[in-house]
């Protein structure tokens, strides 16, 4: 029988050691800032435990420890691949799988109940980088700077000094000159004769001297007669061939176009008929049909060997073709082909070419050298297509005397009227870089909007002239405003309307309007969408945002301010916003209650704040968190920022957090446990500790705390007087119960117990009538309640025992 009660003591004890040892893990949390990741695993209270670490893999082994029932797991991301929660006899194991091996990675345990884990999280390049290291070992690493670019701030030049936008922007002006096509040397029929042919056989000297001298009329006439007399048809189809030469010299369309096509049919693969095709490709290009043109050369090219004399004219016109319509790569093509010997005098017209393809490729200096040497040894107006890039190229180079001077000549040679009035635009303001009197260039603009109403280049000049007069005149902004405006909705030219719209905004915000300004730049990025204004429009309203949420947060139009910050969340997202500005409206939303919109920026704020930053948002962070009514957050946050920040400035307002989530939870004990010691000398906390100890059933520490606030001058609400007068009572202070149950008697909630407590305190001191009279007026006085119960039932014995 001993032996068995034994072993009954030895297994009892056995199982107390085990319950009393055993650890249960109760969180596991995560938390993420932009540098480093960290896990924690939370217990109540801290078991021995070990870790393992490969790999991409951690575990951790805890010994004489289980899992909660509902273990609460953060969730899997990029980092953090798997979580698996192993439960063994005698042991619990936590195995964390990463996508990548961490670079660093530490496992440590503070005074907390919590095991952190502590890792830099690793890429797919962090093994060649560790490589790498060890390689370059010694070499100092410079410190880059880490400024994002693509912030339209960083990236609009005129950000930091926004007048500079009236005297600088300026959007890109595209004048369109014709193509200047080359045609070989008069006659062309030279090109194809044979050698035993003399070209005095074919066309006599008056013919070729009136050709040499450009009187078309003549040489047309005198052809007309020649081939009237001729009966060698030979002769005649060179005769004819030489008269459709002639009259599309003369810019006798129809007359070179029946002529030349002519000959092309009825010779098809003569040499007549090529060099009628080549021709009357060429006639076509001259007359607005450069497509056409281009086909035909292109199907010419086929049959027209290298060494043939047109060769190098039809790569030379295939060239110019395909810089009429815009086929740049055809033309880097065609340019490309050096297998043929150029004649010396249309090599430098070749080179010419070769410049247009430059600029056309983006090679800007390049073309500009070879236009500068071209415009020295020969007449650059001939060509007004290639005068036209040498103009742009000398405004992109800002020397403005040689631009004006250019786009002068460019002027003469424009007859369509669109673009001869940005010819006009752009010399005037080549004057106006130049240096010259503001009010001279104004009178030229606006010349130039006069005699160009409703075109480019006159809404270009409007608006110019506008920024003219208010550089002059900063008073004159009201009236800018207006024409900006109006140039903004009459224009059909979408630079002309973006570039307007964007300094009207610009006005407002130099004189004071930001809200009227950011509403503008809103606009204006909501009409254009892509474009070079965008980035400027962006950088204005990314500087204006932050005030004017601030505004309309600090005025109190709390859900106003959240509605702009949402209708411009993409420059949250980019990152491009100050955390100042998301820390105000995270408090916005807290105040509103949109809390979980508060967690999300607080949270967000936490993972990208430096370092010296990050501890301010623990506090709005726990205050949000315990306002949701997500006690497991508060106590995740709580635990982060103890372990992150133990000496914290915030540790007492936090700490408070956690206590009145507990106490939410009626988790009293566990709230008990976590009061502070020494306990902050703050009326919240005094408060909070005596409530949490009545709770208790403290009383001996909950009544000192009440009475110390009252010492201070702190007027204690009806709860709280009544737990005092509670307190009092259970201690048995009967004569400090007494007058408070006295004064909380007139508490209407608290009047039953009040006096039922008022009357047991007379019937400790054998006031038997007087404890009656307490009991017959809650009796009389009280609704149905327990209290009311309990004074009947006391009366009743009362009574029985008189009857007695």
């Amino acid at each position: 029988m001993k032996q068995r009660m034994l072993v009954i003591l030895v297994g009892v004890l056995l199982c107390g050691t085990q319950v009393q040892a055993a650890s249960t893990v109760q969180r596991l949390s995560k938390v993420q800032n932009r540098d480093l990741v960290q896990i924690f695993i939370s217990f109540d209270h801290l078991p021995e435990y070990r870790h393992n670490a490969s790999d991409r893999r951690l575990d951790l082994i805890m010994q004489d420890t289980e899992f909660a029932e509902s273990l609460p797991l953060f969730p899997e991301d990029e980092v953090i691949v798997k979580i698996l929660t192993i439960p063994r006899q005698s042991e619990a194991v936590v195995s964390f799988f990463f996508r990548y091996p961490p670079q660093q990675l530490t496992v440590s345990s503070g005074e907390e109940r919590v095991v952190v884990v502590e890792l830099l999280p690793g890429n797919r390049f962090s093994k060649t980088y560790e490589e790498l290291s060890r390689q370059l070992s010694g070499i100092t690493i410079l410190e880059r700077d880490q400024k994002d670019y693509s912030n339209p701030v960083l990236s609009s030049p005129y950000a930091a000094n926004w007048r500079s936008f009236f005297t600088s922007y300026e959007s890109a002006v595209a004048i369109k000159a014709p193509v200047h096509f080359t045609l070989p040397d008069f006659p062309a029929v030279q090109l194809i004769l044979s050698e035993r042919e003399q070209l005095s056989q074919v066309l006599n000297e008056a013919v070729r001297d009136f050709g040499n001298g450009q009187a078309w009329s003549e040489a047309a006439t005198l052809l007309q007669q020649q081939l009237a007399t001729t009966v060698d048809p030979d002769l005649g189809a060179l005769l004819a061939l030489t008269h459709g030469e002639v009259l599309l010299r003369m810019d006798h369309f129809e007359g070179a176009f029946k002529q030349l096509y002519l000959l092309k049919e009825q010779y098809p693969d003569s040499r007549i008929g090529k060099l009628s095709a080549y021709l009357l490709a060429l006639l076509q290009a001259m007359h607005g049909d450069p497509f056409t043109a281009d086909y035909e050369l292109k199907l010419l090219a086929e049959s027209i060997p290298g060494g043939h004399p047109l060769a190098p004219y039809l790569q030379l016109s295939r060239a110019e073709t395909s810089l009429a319509t815009g086929q740049i790569k055809q033309m880097q093509e065609v340019m490309a082909l050096d297998d043929l010997a150029f004649p010396e005098k249309i090599m430098k017209i070749r080179e010419l070419r070769q410049a247009d393809l430059l600029w056309a490729t983006g090679r800007t200096v390049p073309a500009f050298v070879t236009y500068r040497l071209f415009s020295r040894s020969g007449p650059l107006r001939d060509y007004p297509a290639s005068l036209n890039t040498f103009c742009s190229t000398l405004y992109e180079q800002a020397m403005w005397s040689e631009s004006a001077e250019c786009y002068g000549q460019l002027s003469t040679l424009l007859t369509d009227r669109a673009q001869l009035g940005l010819a006009y635009y752009r010399e005037a303001m080549s004057r106006w870089h130049q240096g010259r009197p503001s009010a001279e260039v104004t009178a030229q603009m606006n010349r130039v909007e006069d005699t160009f109403p409703n075109s480019e280049a006159g809404f270009r000049a409007a608006l110019k002239s506008a920024d003219l007069r208010y550089l002059a005149d900063p008073a004159w902004q009201e009236t800018a405003k207006m024409l900006y405006r109006a140039l903004a909705e009459e224009s059909t030219y979408r630079a002309v309307t973006e570039e307007a719209l964007m300094k009207e905004a610009l006005l407002y915000d130099l004189h004071g309007d930001q809200a009227r300004a950011l509403s503008l730049a809103m606009e204006l990025l909501r009409t254009i969408r892509s474009g070079p204004i965008v980035v400027h429009a962006e950088a204005l309203l990314i500087q204006l945002l932050p005030l004017e949420i601030k505004r309309l947060i600090d005025a109190g139009d709390l859900l106003e301010a959240l509605v702009l910050s949402r209708q411009n969340r993409r420059y949250f997202d980019n990152g491009w916003i100050p955390n100042p500005v998301l820390a105000d409206l995270a408090d916005a939303y807290e105040r509103l209650g949109i809390y979980q919109e508060a967690l999300d920026l607080y949270l967000y704020l936490v993972s990208q704040a430096p370092p010296e930053q990050r501890e301010s948002f623990y506090l709005p962070l726990t205050r949000t968190a315990f306002a949701k009514g997500d006690y497991n957050l508060v106590e995740d946050f709580v635990t982060q920022y103890q372990y992150n920040f133990p000496e914290g400035r915030y540790r007492d307002d936090i700490v408070y957090y956690r206590l009145q989530s507990l106490y939410a939870q009626n988790d009293f004990s566990g709230a008990v446990a976590n009061l502070p010691e020494p306990l902050p000398q703050r009326a919240d906390y005094q408060s909070l500790a005596a409530l949490l100890h009545f709770n208790q059933g403290n009383y001996e520490q909950a009544v000192p705390l009440w009475q110390t606030l009252q010492a201070r001058g702190a007027t204690l609400e009806d709860d709280q007087l009544f737990m005092l007068a509670e307190s009092l009572f259970q201690l048995r202070r009967d004569d400090l119960a007494e007058p408070a149950l006295q004064t909380c008697s007139a508490i209407a909630r608290y009047r039953g117990q009040c006096l039922y407590r008022l009357a047991q305190i007379a019937k400790r001191r054998d006031e038997t009538e007087q404890a009656l009279n307490f009991l017959q007026k809650i009796a009389e006085t009280e609704e149905d309640s327990l209290w009311k119960s309990y004074a009947q039932r006391e009366l009743q014995l009362a009574r029985m025992g008189a009857e007695r």
